[in-house]
């Protein structure tokens, strides 16, 4: 899917290839091919900085491009169509538009887990490690998790709940990094600490608070760390360490799901869909659609659907083709005359949907 910022310069390309024996080629459409720019409610939406529809150019041989600003954010459905030798044929893909606002906005998460992991390492006054450090070691800390616990999450979707393992996580990567810089003596190799001294006539004793020498302390700190981390880890059964069998301890258990596939077990209260897949299109020819997506890569995928609705709104959807190969990325459907508008859902072990963006297609 491609994102557009409102009122800078978009551009959508059809390029028209047919299948010869000597391979692709590129051929002209009968006449020039139409664009037609429908938003989220199904409703065509020509809301240009020019008052005039921005016309299709011909660039080449079988490419035709149309560029225009358009002033309204949001999600829209871009579908060309044309005809070749006197068939007909459309063929869709999906925009994003922003704001400025919206496109210029940072990651708040990434600034509010940089804070707290430098209280953590004591690097708040200094500032020794520069913010980028901080995000190298938060974002080794989500891969860890999504690791530990079979799922495919980014920063920009991380869970509320997991935000404490990603704190502990990279808190702990931190401290791996000031333990083998501190014994190298590229930077201070300990937490300030306070010196307690004490003077006599020819004698002068000084003592710091802190017991550890600096690499031993970072390494204990990541230690004592990544037991507490373990602890928290969701699916994780916890029984009291020394009592023989639990029967006299406090035993902690939760409830959750295996993948068939991949024998992963994720519990389902914190499972989230896998994530949508991307690059929807539908391409029609004579009285068949042939709708295609990207192919999902996850241990917790299980299958697509493929869903058919009367409207952009997917209010009635019915689905239409269930496909348990995450290799298979389409599907031919022969609908009946008129527009129909499709998603690709993808479910993962726990039977959670991931829904793609709704793609218009038509048969005449």
């Amino acid at each position: 899917m491609a994102i557009h910022v409102v009122d800078s310069d978009i551009t959508t390309t059809l390029v028209i290839q047919l299948m010869t024996d000597d391979g692709l080629i590129l051929v002209d459409a009968d006449s020039v091919p139409s664009l037609a720019v429908i938003n989220s409610l199904g409703v065509e939406d020509y809301n240009f900085t020019d008052a005039t529809d921005p016309a299709v150019a011909a660039t080449d041989t079988g490419t035709y491009g149309v560029t225009w600003q358009h002033t309204d954010a949001g999600t829209y459905t871009l579908t060309w169509s044309y005809d070749v030798d006197g068939e007909s044929y459309t063929r869709s893909e999906s925009i994003v538009i922003f704001t400025v606002e919206d496109a210029s906005a940072g990651d708040p998460l990434r600034e509010e887990l940089t804070t707290r992991i430098r209280r953590r390492v004591h690097d708040t006054t200094s500032e020794l490690y520069s913010d980028d450090v901080y995000g190298d070691c938060i974002n080794r800390g989500r891969q860890r998790i999504n690791f530990d616990l079979s799922t495919s999450y980014a920063l920009s979707d991380w869970p509320t709940t997991y935000e404490y393992l990603l704190e502990l996580r990279g808190t702990i990567e931190m401290c791996y990094i000031r333990g083998a810089e501190g014994a190298s003596s590229e930077v201070s190799d300990g937490p300030s600490s306070s010196v307690a001294s004490v003077s006599v006539p020819n004698l002068s004793v000084a003592k710091s608070s802190i017991t550890y020498a600096g690499p031993e302390y970072w390494l204990d700190l990541a230690e004592r760390l990544e037991a507490e981390y373990n602890r928290a880890l969701p699916g994780v059964e916890a029984v009291e360490e020394g009592v023989e069998g639990g029967s006299d301890g406090i035993s902690q258990s939760y409830m959750y799901r295996t993948s068939m596939r991949t024998g992963a077990k994720t519990q389902y209260m914190f499972d989230r869909g896998v994530g949508a897949t991307s690059s929807v299109a539908t391409t029609t020819v004579g009285s068949e659609i042939t709708i295609s997506w990207a192919a999902i890569y996850d241990n917790a995928f299980s299958h697509y659907l493929v869903e058919r609705g009367s409207t952009s709104l997917m209010a009635d959807a019915e689905t239409v083709a269930t496909v348990t190969d995450n290799h298979t990325v389409s599907y031919a459907d022969t609908p009946g005359v008129g527009v129909h508008y499709y998603r690709v859902v993808v479910v993962n072990s726990n039977d959670l949907r991931s829904e793609s963006d709704v793609v218009a297609g038509a048969v005449v």
